[in-house]
């Protein structure tokens, strides 16, 4: 099916007037409409998460919906054992943040079998009515273009060390973590990446950042594929060990525009760039999309997401 590129800002719109044949078994469960709603969050603890959380309890209070949320907590199994118990209690529609979508497919048909439509978030899922995604190769290019702009900035034609730090479990990330490298390359090739670390959360990116600047103390750039996975953690692990005298020689870049990393930005700090999908108001769309298929309307199964980077003349001037 032909891929659907929209701005953000235009994302509510687009779910109304573009789209294609539904998937089967997607019609209405109920003639009066989206009222009952079960959401399985990949993990509720991430800002970027809980941000969707947002978007999509503020469009469901604005339209009578009520909403179930629950904590997969990373956990395929217990991601599809959540959409169980939601299909078994009679919701009129669900939503995921995908922990697995492969693992989540079978499920997610049986939903859809049962008129229940599906929208799955950030990973290809065959079963689902619809799915909510992001170009992550083109993610990862737009966080390493823009370290790689500043660094060429900072450190004109000079061999510095990168360090990037990243959740290497999954495809989609494998993806990302290649556009920052592909982006290093293109915008500051005298850059040296000397290290590639697993990373998942705040906690993990103190300790392999500490490690890391053991190991390597002349690293100056750090790449995180997204705020919460680690980005927040390497922040405050250099806030610890580096002097206030070097902080201008040091750089953090990130995903997911989450508004703890775009404050940190515009206050100057080390935390030089995020790149922001706008994640509250991708939650709204998420439920947008939901409501038009219990509705009967037309949607495309792949809807692809935009987003901007955002360093610090753009978080001053915009944010």
């Amino acid at each position: 099916m032909k891929k659907l590129v929209i701005s953000v800002a235009l994302l509510l719109v687009a779910a109304i007037f573009f789209g294609c044949a539904q998937v089967p078994g997607t019609a209405p469960k109920t003639e009066g409409g989206l009222k009952n709603v079960g959401v399985s969050n990949y993990l509720s603890s991430w800002e970027f998460n809980v941000d969707i959380q947002k978007g999509i309890q503020e469009t469901a209070d604005e339209n009578g919906i009520s909403v179930t949320f629950q904590d997969a907590a990373e956990d395929a199994s217990k991601q599809v054992s959540q959409v169980k118990a939601f299909i078994n209690s009679g919701v009129d529609g669900i939503i995921t943040y995908t922990v697995d979508g492969v693992a989540l497919s079978s499920t997610a048909k049986d939903a859809v079998a049962a008129g229940i439509p599906v929208v799955s978030m950030w990973q290809q899922c065959e079963g689902a009515s619809a799915n909510i995604l992001v170009d992550e190769y083109q993610y990862g290019y737009t966080i390493g273009e823009m370290a790689g702009k500043w660094a060429q900035e900072t450190f004109p034609g000079q061999e510095i060390e990168i360090a990037l730090l990243r959740i290497q479990d999954y495809q989609w990330q494998e993806e990302r973590g290649g556009g920052m490298r592909d982006a290093l390359a293109d915008t500051f090739p005298t850059g040296v990446i000397v290290t590639d670390q697993h990373c998942t959360s705040t906690e993990m990116g103190i300790k392999v950042t500490e490690a890391i600047l053991q190991a390597n103390p002349n690293v100056k750039i750090f790449l995180c594929d997204s705020d919460d996975t680690g980005a927040f953690g390497i922040y405050e692990a250099l806030m610890a060990k580096v002097s206030s005298s070097d902080y201008d020689s040091y750089g953090i870049f990130a995903a997911d525009g989450v508004e703890q990393a775009i404050a940190l930005i515009k206050k100057g700090t080390m935390y030089r760039g995020t790149v922001d999908i706008q994640p509250k108001e991708t939650g709204k769309l998420a439920l947008k999309v939901l409501m038009d298929l219990v509705a009967g309307k037309p949607v495309e199964q792949d809807v692809f997401v935009s987003f901007k980077s955002v360093d610090y003349k753009t978080a001053v001037e915009s944010y």
